[in-house]
C-alpha cells in the first residue's frame, strides 16, 4: 500500500483531535453560568454522556472508517452545541420565545419523553402498517409488472405522472370512503410510500442484465423460481434505496396524517404546541422525531447490508 501523503496524515490526526477540544470547550463554557439562562447541569450532563457513548463506540468498533464518521458527526453536534448556548446564553441577540436556551430543551425533553413515548406508539404503529403495505404491494406490483415488458412500458408514464402528486390531495376521499379515521391515517402514508417502492422496484428489475437472463432461461428457470433467484437479487439495491425513500416519505406524512383530528401522536404533539406558540415543546417535538428517524433509518441500512449481502 502507497504511503499516504504528509499533509493528508496531519490532517486526518487534527480531525481526531478537533472533537475532543471541541468538547472540552463546550464544558467549559457550560459550566461557567452564563449571564441568561438556568445553570445547563442537565446538558453537560448529556454531552458527558455523548462523549461517553462515543469513546465506548471507538473502543468497541475500531474501525477507522466508522470513527472517522462519528468523529465528523461528533464535530457538528458539539460545534452546534456550543453556537446555541453561546447565543442564546451570553448574547441574547435571538428571541428567547422561538430561541430558547439549550439547556431549557434539554430539561423539557425529559420531562415530556414519557408522554412522547406513549404517544409513538400509536404513531409508529399507523407509520409501519402504512409503510408494510407499500412494501409489500410496490414490490408484488413491480414484480407483477416487470414479467411483462410490455404492460410495465405502458404503466411506468402513468406511474411517474401520479407518483409526484402529494398524498395530503387523497385526504378527503379517504376520510369519505375508508371506514375510521386510523384508517384515513395509514391510507395517506402507505399512497406516499408505495410509489418510491413501486418505481424502484420496477427500474431495478428491467436493469437486470440480458446475460443474466439468458443464463436462467438456458437452466431453464422460470416463474417464481426467476423471480426468487434472478430477478429480486439483481433489483435488490434499487429496491432497498426505493424502501428507504418510503420510509423517509412516511416519517413526513406522519404529521399531515396525524392533523386529520388526531388527539395524541407524534404529529399532533408538534402541531399542537405551534398552534398554542409553545416553541419549546415544538423544538423538543422535532428533536424526539430526529431521534425517531436516525433509529429507524439506521436499521433500515443495517437491513439493507444483511440483504445485498445475502443476495451476492
Amino acid at each position: 500500500m502507497a504511503p499516504q501523503p504528509r499533509s493528508r496524515t496531519l490532517l486526518h490526526t487534527i480531525l481526531q483531535v478537533v472533537p475532543h477540544l471541541l468538547w472540552l470547550a463546550l464544558v467549559a463554557l457550560l459550566w461557567h453560568q452564563a449571564p441568561y439562562g438556568p445553570r445547563p447541569m442537565v446538558l453537560l450532563a448529556l454531552v458527558a454522556a455523548i462523549e461517553l457513548a462515543r469513546i465506548a463506540h471507538a473502543v468497541a468498533r475500531p474501525h477507522a472508517l466508522l470513527r472517522t464518521t462519528w468523529n465528523d458527526v461528533a464535530i457538528l453536534l458539539y460545534a452546534s452545541l456550543l453556537a446555541w448556548h453561546w447565543v442564546t446564553g451570553y448574547t441574547q441577540r435571538l428571541d428567547a420565545m422561538f430561541f430558547p436556551p439549550a439547556e431549557e430543551i434539554a430539561r423539557l425533553f425529559f420531562q415530556e419523553l414519557p408522554a412522547m413515548v406513549r404517544g409513538a406508539g400509536g404513531s409508529i404503529a399507523k407509520l409501519l402498517t402504512g409503510f408494510v403495505l407499500a412494501l409489500i404491494l410496490g414490490i408484488g406490483s413491480g414484480v407483477l409488472l416487470s414479467l411483462n415488458e410490455r404492460l410495465s412500458n405502458a404503466t411506468i408514464p402513468f406511474a411517474k405522472a401520479l407518483g409526484p402528486i402529494p398524498p395530503v390531495i387523497y385526504i378527503p376521499y379517504a376520510i369519505c370512503f375508508l371506514p375510521n379515521l386510523v384508517s384515513a391515517q395509514v391510507f395517506v402514508i402507505f399512497i406516499g410510500s408505495y410509489w418510491p417502492v413501486f418505481l424502484s422496484t420496477l427500474s431495478g428489475l428491467q436493469s437486470v442484465s440480458r446475460t443474466q437472463l439468458d443464463a436462467a432461461r438456458t437452466l431453464e428457470l422460470k416463474g417464481p423460481e426467476l423471480v426468487r433467484r434472478v430477478l429480486l437479487p439483481g433489483a435488490s439495491p434499487m429496491i432497498c434505496t426505493g424502501a428507504l425513500q418510503g420510509l423517509i416519505f412516511a416519517f413526513i406524512l406522519l404529521t399531515a396524517a396525524e392533523l386529520l383530528g388526531s388527539a395524541s401522536g407524534i404529529g399532533w404533539y408538534v402541531k399542537n404546541s405551534a398552534d398554542f406558540g409553545d416553541f419549546q415543546r415544538v423544538l423538543v417535538g422535532v428533536a424526539f422525531v430526529t431521534i425517531l428517524v436516525f433509529a429507524a433509518t439506521t436499521a433500515t441500512g443495517r437491513i439493507e447490508k444483511r440483504l445485498l449481502k445475502w443476495c451476492e
